[in-house]
């Protein structure tokens, strides 16, 4: 499961469509003169921070790849937070912010909801664990007791929480949620 931050967006396809549009420039030579004009065109107060990725597995066909699909694409995420195996928490954002659909999809994350979270996950406790943050089951997710395992991802968590919501600014950013398998 990964948290990243994105330049400010209002939906996932408009963040893919500004990797493209970047991708496309590196291809054609011309990635820093649209970086500069993106930045313009969005507001953005900051330079838009960038990786190249290693692997390409989708639009194959946009980039002039070559046949195994090994092209690097430009991304604009940074991961900020990764879980394994914390099915609670998974469950959580598929919830409330995928409407229950689990389908290792990206989404965007209300951060006021995270805070909401925050604010019950100080409450928790062995009484109402099953009301704030229920495990869930599933092949990959782990167990589903509410043991020793449980109670220190509840306690990783609530410190990430801590020092994430000091260090990022969510006028200028975006947060997306992702889990895959």
């Amino acid at each position: 499961m990964y948290l990243k931050l994105v330049p400010k967006v209002e939906t996932i396809e408009e963040l893919n469509e500004m990797e493209t549009r970047l991708s496309k420039a590196y291809y054609a030579g011309k990635l820093e003169v649209e970086l500069k004009a993106l930045q313009e065109e969005k507001g953005f107060k900051k330079p838009i921070s960038y990786e190249m990725s290693e692997w390409v597995d989708d639009e194959k066909d946009y980039l002039k790849q070559s046949e195994d699909y090994h092209s690097p694409k430009i991304v604009l995420s940074k991961e900020v937070g990764y879980w394994r195996k914390f099915n609670a928490l998974h469950a959580w954002f598929v919830e409330t912010f995928q409407d229950g659909v689990d389908e290792c999809q990206s989404s965007i994350v209300d951060p006021n909801q995270l805070q909401d979270l925050y604010t019950d996950l100080l409450k928790i406790n062995k009484k109402n664990t099953k009301d704030i943050l229920p495990t869930a089951g599933g092949f990959f997710f782990g167990g589903t007791e509410y043991d020793e395992y449980y109670w220190q991802d509840i306690e990783g968590f609530v410190k990430f929480l801590l020092i994430f919501f000091e260090q990022y600014d969510f006028e200028e950013h975006t947060l997306v949620y992702r889990a895959s398998w």
